[in-house]
């Protein structure tokens, strides 16, 4: 059997039942505290851009005017690179 419970049924469970650990730094709390930690890092992950180098465009975009590519009847396609 599948078990399909989520960190909202694991804050559900924790919040009505009642249970707490040793004083204020429970592993409950600890727990929450490192999962807000971790989505708070990923917010911020997203808004990063990453993009590749300006040499590697360049390289890229200077491969692709350098190709041509045809079908022939005889040899069907043909990747020609010119220098």
């Amino acid at each position: 059997m599948k078990n399909t419970f989520t960190l909202n049924d694991f804050n559900l469970f924790f919040n009505e039942s009642g249970i707490t650990g040793q004083g204020s730094d429970s592993w409950a709390e600890n727990f929450f505290n490192k999962e807000k930690e971790m989505r708070t890092g990923k917010n911020i992950l997203n808004s990063v851009t990453v993009s590749p180098d300006k040499r590697v465009l360049d390289n890229i975009f200077g491969y692709s005017r350098a190709l041509a590519v045809f079908k022939t009847k005889s040899a069907g396609m043909v990747n020609l690179l010119m220098n």
